[in-house]
C-alpha cells in the first residue's frame, strides 16, 4: 500500500467508517490533505497521530505487563486511541440519532 491513501483505505486501515473519517478530516482532529473534493491520508502521519495521546500510553503503559516490548506497548496504546475514538463517535450517533428522533415526534 502507498504512503497515501485514500478516504476508504485509510477508514479501513482505522477500522472505522469512511464518513467518520471523512468529518475528522473536516474538523482538523486528524492529519490530512485534500486535494480539490477528495481527502488524502498518509499512512506515517496517521501513525504518528495514533500514537500522539500521552493519556493514551499511559493507560496502555498501566495495562501492559512488565518488560512488554516497545513495539508492542506502541501497539497497545494505538488500540487505546482507537478505542477511544470510536466510542466518542458511537457518543456522537446516540446523541444525533436522539435530536433527530425528538424532531420528528413533534
Amino acid at each position: 500500500m502507498s504512503d497515501v491513501m485514500t478516504v476508504e483505505q485509510a477508514a479501513e486501515y482505522l477500522q472505522c467508517n469512511p464518513e467518520t473519517l471523512r468529518r475528522a478530516a473536516q474538523k482538523g482532529q486528524i492529519p490530512a490533505a485534500r486535494i480539490g473534493r477528495r481527502w488524502r491520508f498518509r499512512k506515517s502521519a496517521l501513525d504518528r497521530w495514533l500514537g500522539e495521546s500521552p493519556t493514551d500510553e499511559e493507560e496502555a503503559q498501566e495495562e501492559a505487563l512488565p518488560g512488554l516490548a516497545e513495539a508492542d506497548f506502541r501497539r497497545a496504546a494505538r488500540r487505546a486511541r482507537i478505542t477511544a475514538w470510536r466510542e466518542a463517535e458511537a457518543q456522537r450517533r446516540t446523541e444525533e440519532t436522539a435530536r433527530g428522533g425528538e424532531g420528528s415526534d413533534g
